[in-house]
């Protein structure tokens, strides 16, 4: 018998439908680019996580847009979108 029957039970079965079902409502919620969801993504990835290609810059800093060298790049990025919509 191999291990791929070993897991064919009905509460693997469950486990499975379960995680399609979740699947189903993340995939609707990110249908439009302008989910907050991916903004976040696209904002940490851009500036704020390193990059080993980048020598350990994010894309922000490699491309020389302005760097936040605090240790909450977050809160910093908040601020600044704060100033920039008064």
């Amino acid at each position: 018998m191999t291990p791929f029957f070993g897991c064919m039970t009905p509460g693997f079965n469950g486990s499975v439908v379960e995680l399609k079902e979740g699947m189903t409502k993340v995939m609707r919620a990110l249908r439009t680019l302008e989910s907050a969801t991916l903004d976040g993504q696209r904002i940490y990835y851009n500036h704020i996580r390193p990059h080993q290609a980048l020598n350990g810059k994010t894309p922000a800093e490699a491309a020389g847009l302005e760097t936040h060298p605090g240790p909450n790049k977050w809160l910093d990025l908040i601020n600044q979108a704060t100033r920039q919509a008064k």
